[in-house]
């Protein structure tokens, strides 16, 4: 899981400040989307409906500098300053699985060792 960042300061920062409160409730939608698809700041005109929203909200975002306009949709301004890139989010993934994959292993082979412990403890009694 991946997850979407907001500075504690965000409320008040003056961009945020002019925009409506449809628009800051798109930017924190689309800002959860984009992490968890790893879209690295994207977000395609197609999924407005989803965010119950339209293109003059998003239009609203690239005016106050919280997102700019691309040839499919708009991007977050600065996204790589604040999320990490999707690079980052599977790598870290990856790193995690491998991780819980040796100590299963690990704690596998830890309960047969005091079982074969055990069984010969009885063997021998």
């Amino acid at each position: 899981m991946a997850w979407f960042k907001v500075d504690d300061q965000f409320w008040s920062h003056p961009k945020v400040i002019r925009c409506s409160t449809s628009a800051v409730a798109l930017w924190v939608r689309a800002g959860s989307w984009a992490a968890q698809q790893l879209t690295d700041g994207q977000v395609p005109a197609e999924v407005l409906p989803m965010m119950r929203a339209t293109k003059r909200t998003a239009h609203e975002l690239v005016s106050a500098g919280l997102w700019e306009a691309t040839t499919t949709g708009w991007r977050f301004h600065d996204w790589g300053d604040m999320q990490p890139s999707a690079q980052q989010v599977t790598e870290q993934k990856l790193k995690r699985a491998e991780a819980g994959r040796k100590g299963g292993r690990r704690s596998s082979q830890r309960r047969l060792e005091e079982a074969n412990g055990q069984a010969n403890g009885q063997a021998n009694a």
